[in-house]
């Protein structure tokens, strides 16, 4: 690849970087506002939606992307989003059609206009596919950047509570969405403006798209139901409330990890993949990947479980304390989800994609079993075998991931070891400063519980991994090497005595 290139992509990652953080912030703060204005049941009645949309609409969007971004084509390729926006509707309109039945014979508690206004956002964003499709050709993320920012903090942030404020209850929250999506399809739209129109649909075009689509789509459909069982699961047994105390409890969990860990994914995503020919530095590389982004999401999923009931209290206000029973289930559900996708991009950058969806598939398989048995003892009981399959999940990957690179499944699980490790502490630190400080205010014992599980969480790296502690800092932070001569004297001496 030529030298320019280069250069943008690395700016790609940075302006990807950047958004990722400006955006989880904004999520974060929206989260905190509709928590106060809505009820977890209006949650869960647009979280089934979410679901089934994710099923249908969105899952078709998404691979018809994929497929458009990777499959052959000129320089300057027609713009075909009349037959994208054919198809989103079409399958729109049978997945409507579908819930409407259910929903009349008593299967399905979905609410059909709420899910018709869900799909209609997807339809919206349709129109967005092909110029994203096109500026990600030319590696120009930054109008991407910007136009999804623009939409989640027009949309998916100020309307959605303004609706909620005015009383409009689930129906905010699908409004946000379609406002949303006008937002960025009407950026990406007069960013990009192809001289020769749209070209006319038509069927051949349209079952090329589906073809060179059908490939790409069997992992990516995997994934997206695993994504959506645990809500359709706990929509049918046990109703839309205990779905939206599960849907937005994990959503707070999830986002700090994600946010934690995206930058570090991305950028060793690449390097694998680059060096997939060379065994030996692959596994080093694969291994630094698992081991550092370890030490940092086992510590926070720590954290959060220790912090359970003070966290929900500071984010989400009293009305959602019921999910502080289950909360560190979702912690340890949520690491264990993030380090199996962690062994899943070595997987992936091995080209073993049949292994990978055979993996998802299994644990779907058991996050199904599990979660079923579960609902007999209600939600806490779901949580227990939603996080159940997650360790599955996280066991199955790391046995895939061997498999590829000839390794023992006891070496390469020995990767988690260092953030499991320190993990522990942290949780006991902040579980016993959370019980010892009942009488103190929430802000003041939460600021308590995370300043000690930092300063637990930076003893036990430097005094027990000293080596992965470097690497940490080199790839996070290595400005902090620059004006802390003497850490990285101790760091390099401890770590040729202690091997990661």
């Amino acid at each position: 690849m030529s030298a320019p290139p280069k250069g943008s992509i690395r700016a790609g990652v940075r302006m990807t970087f950047l958004s990722t953080i400006a955006s989880g912030v904004l999520q974060f703060l929206v989260m905190t506002l509709l928590a106060r204005l809505l009820t977890p049941a209006e949650y869960g009645a647009y979280a089934l939606c979410v679901a089934i949309s994710s099923l249908s609409a969105v899952f078709v969007s998404n691979v018809m992307e994929r497929a458009l971004v990777v499959e052959e084509a000129d320089d300057e390729p027609a713009d075909q989003s009349a037959v994208l926006l054919i198809l989103s509707i079409g399958i729109s309109l049978f997945a409507l059609g579908t819930a409407w039945l259910l929903h009349v014979t008593g299967l399905l508690g979905v609410e059909p206009a709420l899910l018709g206004a869900t799909l209609l956002a997807n339809v919206i964003g349709a129109g967005a596919i092909m110029p994203r499709v096109l500026m990600r050709r030319r590696l120009n993320f930054g109008i991407i950047v910007g136009a999804e920012l623009g939409g989640m903090l027009l949309g998916a942030g100020a309307m959605t509570v303004a609706l909620a404020a005015a009383g409009w209850g689930s129906y905010a929250l699908a409004g946000g969405a379609v406002f949303q999506n006008i937002v960025l399809v009407l950026i990406l739209r007069v960013r990009h403006r192809d001289a020769r129109g749209w070209t006319r649909p038509s069927i051949a075009r349209a079952v090329v798209l589906v073809r060179s689509a059908f490939d790409l789509g069997r992992t990516a459909a995997a994934e997206i139901v695993n994504g959506q069982v645990a809500p359709l699961v706990l929509a049918t047994q046990l109703g839309v409330g205990p779905v939206g105390l599960f849907n937005r409890t994990y959503s707070l969990v999830q986002m700090p990890i994600q946010l934690l860990t995206s930058s570090m994914s991305r950028v060793m995503v690449s390097a694998l993949f680059a060096m997939r020919d060379e065994r030996v530095r692959f596994r080093h590389n694969a291994r630094v990947l698992v081991q550092v982004a370890g030490v940092v999401v086992a510590p926070v999923a720590a954290g959060i479980a220790g912090t359970n009931q003070t966290f929900l209290l500071l984010a989400f206000g009293p009305r959602w304390t019921d999910a502080a029973a289950f909360l560190p289930l979702l912690a340890m559900s949520a690491w264990a989800v993030m380090m199996g996708t962690l062994y899943g991009i070595a997987i992936e950058a091995m080209r073993a994609f049949a292994a990978k969806t055979r993996a998802q598939v299994i644990s779907t398989a058991f996050l199904i079993v599990l979660t079923l048995a579960g609902t007999r003892l209600g939600l806490t009981g779901a949580v227990v075998g939603i996080a159940a399959s997650s360790c599955i999940y996280l066991l199955l990957s790391a046995r895939t991931a061997a498999r590829v690179l000839e390794m023992r499944v006891v070496e390469v699980l020995g990767w988690l070891v260092p953030g499991i490790v320190v993990a522990m502490p942290c949780f006991a630190v902040a579980w016993a400063i959370g019980r010892g400080t009942e009488t103190l205010t929430t802000p003041l014992r939460f600021a308590m519980q995370v300043a000690a599980c930092g300063v637990v969480d930076a003893l036990a790296m430097l005094l027990l991994f000293p080596a992965v502690a470097l690497l940490l800092i080199k790839n996070a932070a290595p400005v902090v090497l620059r004006l802390l001569p003497w850490l990285g004297g101790y760091l390099r001496n401890a770590s040729k005595a202690v091997r990661p």
